[in-house]
């Protein structure tokens, strides 16, 4: 009955999408359902996913240290070459496409591309994973600003199985706090960098 009923809400959020701007809290309302359900499904099996989880959670912490070292980076150089001017500068990391092949999209795939599109930070333009601010950062360290304290974050996730595993607080925010099901994730590796620079005088 409950993948019955997930491919049933999945059907309907993407009818609603259809019909684009007037069903917006419907379509929210509708992938917050989907997400309880599967991550219900996925922490039933845990033992499963346990592999991919900590791929994932390798992949991400290694493109958030490349964001962190690169972003600072620019931030330097341009501060160097022209210190008369004050920097703002946005960096994040986007997703990845896992496949460079065209082809028609799955449902799990306009799903996917629907989240991204309901789910949006708007102080960045878009969904995004791991926001940092120059020169207001207010982290002294990368492990500060990931949330590497030691403890993993796996929150609502089950304790004893994954306690192991050094999920951050930039996985937390990804899973706790968007509309992504963890089987939304899992898989990705790959992630593609953003780094917005704006000058004033």
């Amino acid at each position: 009955m409950k993948e019955i009923s997930i491919q049933t809400i999945e059907e309907e959020i993407l009818n609603l999408y259809k019909q684009r701007g007037e069903h917006y809290e419907e379509i929210a309302a509708l992938l917050r359902v989907r997400k309880e359900l599967l991550d219900v499904d996925t922490c039933c099996d845990i033992e499963e996913h346990l592999q991919d989880l900590r791929e994932f959670n390798e992949a991400l912490t290694n493109h958030l240290m490349m964001l962190w070292d690169d972003a600072y980076s620019v931030y330097e150089s341009f501060k160097n070459v022209k210190p008369e001017y004050e920097y703002d500068i946005k960096a994040y990391l986007v997703f990845g496409d896992e496949d460079d092949e065209e082809s028609e999209q799955t449902t799990e795939q306009q799903i996917f591309n629907i989240i991204c599109e309901t789910d949006k930070n708007y102080q960045y333009s878009g969904i995004i994973v791991g926001g940092l601010h120059l020169p207001i950062c207010g982290y002294k360290t990368f492990d500060d600003w990931i949330g590497n304290d030691g403890v993993s974050w796996n929150e609502h996730l089950p304790k004893e199985e994954t306690k192991d595993i050094p999920l951050t607080m930039m996985f937390h925010q990804l899973y706790d706090h968007s509309l992504f099901a963890l089987s939304d994730f899992l898989h990705i590796r790959k992630f593609e960098q953003v780094i917005e620079v704006c000058m004033t005088k």
